[in-house]
Order: structure tokens, then sequence, then C-alpha cells
């Protein structure tokens, strides 16, 4: 279904909810429905020059009426068909599925809702207001802010990381953990527990990390 927003306020919609609470849900609840009825595109990149980065979202302005398909969620081509040869390998493809998935919803949750919110704005990437990002210092800018990262922070706790562990190949899964804001510079995060990753993908609920999964960075990157 398509909705026709050419007769709502022009401009961002972020002023008119701050303070309106039931607006708010309704804006994220027709977002949601959209997103159910028409996803986005989703392709493999065999170009991305960048193996750490496991998917970004290539955003268009729109006008009048906002369809999740005009965009396109690029993936990781390497990463993507590391998951593919490792199905059947239990906990090493498991993980492939729960950092992509997270990784769609960093990307469709976060920065393609912040384009639906731009309520049609010329440029869909320039706009993410200041306030609305990462709870960490160095993640965002002071003129623009991280949806995705700030989406994770509410989520999660922290921001969703991942890097390989040190002495294996870079076919190998890589271990994902989150970096809380109070342990930021400290070159520590927080394993996510295998029982996360695995409600994750079983839909369930689940706690995401615990302190006594708390891991030095430098031991897998």
């Amino acid at each position: 279904m398509d909705f026709d927003f050419s007769q709502l306020r022009p401009g961002p919609w972020y002023p008119s909810i701050m303070f309106d609470e039931t607006r708010a849900m309704q804006l994220v609840n027709m977002y949601l429905r959209l997103i159910y009825e028409q996803f986005p595109v989703v392709s493999i990149d065999e170009e991305t020059e960048d193996n750490g980065n496991l998917a970004q979202i290539y955003r268009r302005s729109w006008s009048g009426r906002f369809r999740p398909r005009d965009h396109t969620v690029s993936i990781n081509a390497s990463k993507f068909h590391s998951m593919v040869e490792s199905q059947g390998r239990g906990i090493r493809f498991r993980s492939y599925l729960f950092l992509f998935a997270n990784y769609l919803v960093h990307e469709i949750g976060g920065h393609l809702f912040i384009t639906f919110m731009n309520n049609g704005n010329h440029d869909p990437r320039a706009q993410t207001p200041p306030h609305i990002a990462s709870e960490l210092p160095g993640f965002s800018s002071f003129h623009r802010g991280e949806s995705g990262q700030r989406l994770e922070c509410l989520l999660f706790g922290g921001i969703l990381e991942a890097d390989r562990e040190i002495n294996r190949d870079d076919g190998e899964i890589w271990v994902p953990y989150i970096i809380k804001r109070e342990d930021y510079g400290e070159n520590i995060g927080f394993r996510v527990l295998q029982r996360a990753i695995d409600d994750t993908i079983n839909y369930s609920e689940h706690l995401m990390a615990c302190p006594q999964n708390k891991i030095a960075l430098n031991s897998i990157m």
C-alpha cells in the first residue's frame, strides 16, 4: 500500500513529534507497515573494496509517496559467500545470520527510517539530526548524527561491532561484541552471548551480553 504524504506538513517531521508520543508512534507504525509490505531491494555487492563493511544502504530522495523498494541495501559479497559456505557448520553459520540480521536493522531501522522522517528532503543523507546519534564519543559528528548506531544503543546498550579473531584468516567469522559508553576508550567490549545469537535467529527474547563476557578488543582484532 502506498501512503500519500503530500498533504502533510512539509519539511522533516522531527520537530512535530519531539513532545508528541502518540504522533511519533503513528509514524513509526506507518513506516513499519510500509517495510512489511514492500521491503527494500537487497543486492549482493561483488565490487565492494571494504571487506570490513558487511552492509550499507543507498537511499534516494522521495516526494509524495515513500516506497521502500526505491532504496537498496548492499551486502558485502565476500562475507555473504562465506556465510553460504558455512551453512551446516553450526556456530559459524548462525553468527553470520545474526550479524547480517542486525546490520539490516541498523540500515533499515536506523538510516532508512531517517530518510522517511525527512519527508522527501532532497538530500536523504545529510539531515540526520545531531541529537540522533551514538552515545559513544567519536562515532558521530557535531553536525550530523548516526541513526543506526543510536538505534543499537537503544536496543543493546551500546554499539554492535564485529572483528575477526587473531590468527584466523579473513574468511573466518568475526566475533560480535558490544562497546558500551562506560567502557569506551578502555579497549574493552562485551562479546555477544552465543545464546543471544541463537535466540535472535529463533525469534526469542534474550540477554545480549553480560559482565562475564567482557573481553579485551586487542584479542580479537
